[in-house]
């Protein structure tokens, strides 16, 4: 007969077994039990570490919505001051264009009255002296030039400094009288290229457009009449020997032209009432290319130290 107990298996074990499970269960259970809490430790100790990161992110994120609050502010001054730098442009770019047309007027007004002054000029140099030169012979047997000259100091320093091929060039230089505004010399002590030995070289340049009559010179030194026409590139050039004959005792050597006749060819500039001279057309230059009419006052000499 087989026995009812075998169902059940532990009913066979003995008392000391069934302690013995007994006993590994609760060591079980108090293992899975510390095994609890060194988790929960352990989340308690990362919920902490979290809250203190946390906290810390908060602080920052305060600091960015000041610095953000601080940059919008920024933003709006400087769109302000955009408007401000807008309107102030705007009104600069009104003032501008007032004194652009300003100095239009100015510009017109001032070519009107150059040619007021040289007309003057003219009336002023022909009242009460009958004898007016029209360039093309005398009128009452006066005959009268114009005499541009330039004084170059220190001649003696400069023929022993300054090489050949190098030159030294005067001031711009003018005669309102003849409707000159820009009158140059360059003087090349001790030649230019070409020159004979021990000479001196003049080169003169005057207006584009401009044909004169003229002698240069070089203290007693002169060239013959010479004609000729200025086109804006270079100059009439003339190698004068000896030139250090020519010195003088304050170590100074003039250096000039003397204007016989004078054409340009700008529209021509009637005489003053007082020359009574009619105007005189160029043979070397287009009808409306007349001499200009000068007076007996034109042995005036203009003077330029250098």
């Amino acid at each position: 007969m087989a026995c009812p107990l075998r169902r059940y298996p532990y009913r066979d074990r003995t008392p000391s077994d069934r302690l013995l499970d007994i006993v590994q269960l609760r060591s079980d259970l108090l293992d899975k039990r510390e095994s609890d809490l060194k988790s929960r430790y352990e989340l308690i100790d990362e919920n902490t570490s979290l809250r203190r990161y946390n906290k810390i992110l908060e602080d920052e994120v305060d600091e960015l919505e000041a610095e953000n609050s601080r940059l919008a502010n920024r933003f709006r001054t400087a769109l302000a001051l955009e408007d401000q730098a807008t309107s102030s442009a705007r009104k600069l770019n009104d003032e501008v264009d007032t004194l652009r047309k300003t100095v239009t007027d100015l510009s017109d007004s001032n070519t009107g009255l150059r040619h007021e002054n040289r007309r003057l000029r003219y009336a002023v140099d022909c009242v009460g002296k009958p004898l007016c030169w029209s360039g093309i012979g005398p009128v009452g047997g006066g005959v009268y030039v114009e005499t541009i000259q330039w004084r170059v100091t220190g001649m003696t320093r400069k023929l022993r400094s300054i090489p050949m091929y190098s030159a030294i060039t005067s001031p711009i230089l003018s005669s309102a009288r003849l409707g000159l505004f820009k009158v140059e010399f360059d003087f090349y002590p001790n030649g230019a290229a070409g020159a004979p030995p021990r000479a001196c070289t003049v080169v003169f340049r005057c207006d584009k457009g401009v044909t004169l009559k003229f002698q240069l010179f070089v203290g007693s030194k002169r060239t013959i009449p010479i004609e000729y026409t200025f086109t804006g590139y270079g100059g009439y050039r003339h190698d004068f020997k000896k030139v250090r004959d020519e010195v003088e005792l304050d170590d100074t050597l003039l250096v000039g032209v003397d204007i016989l006749e004078c054409c340009t060819w700008a529209s021509p500039i009637c005489p003053p009432a007082a020359c009574a001279l009619p105007p005189t057309t160029c043979a070397l230059a287009p009808p409306y290319c007349t001499y200009r009419p000068r007076s007996c006052a034109l042995g005036r000499k203009y003077l330029t130290d250098l």
